[in-house]
């Protein structure tokens, strides 16, 4: 398992994984479970470097990934049945 930095508008979780897309999943399921009052912006931006809109200036490397948060909401729903 791998530990993914995991953003999205003013959701941030760190999050073991075996891959990228599936801690988008797992971050946005435990936003939502917990009830969390989550804010998402139109992707997800993940990282193994730590959280991209934290840095200064904001890069974004060549390995992190951006996922769509529809499609992330999207796989949520059919894994989790929400």
């Amino acid at each position: 398992m791998n530990k993914y930095y995991v953003q999205s508008g003013n959701l941030k979780r760190v999050i073991l994984s075996t891959e990228p897309f599936k801690a988008c999943v797992r971050s946005l399921y435990d936003g939502l479970s917990k009830r969390y009052d989550i804010a998402l912006s139109p992707s997800f931006i993940v990282s193994q470097r730590g959280f991209v809109m934290d840095r200064f200036p904001t890069q974004i490397y060549s390995d992190e990934e951006i996922y769509s948060t529809q499609d992330v909401y999207d796989e949520c729903r059919r894994t989790f049945n929400e």
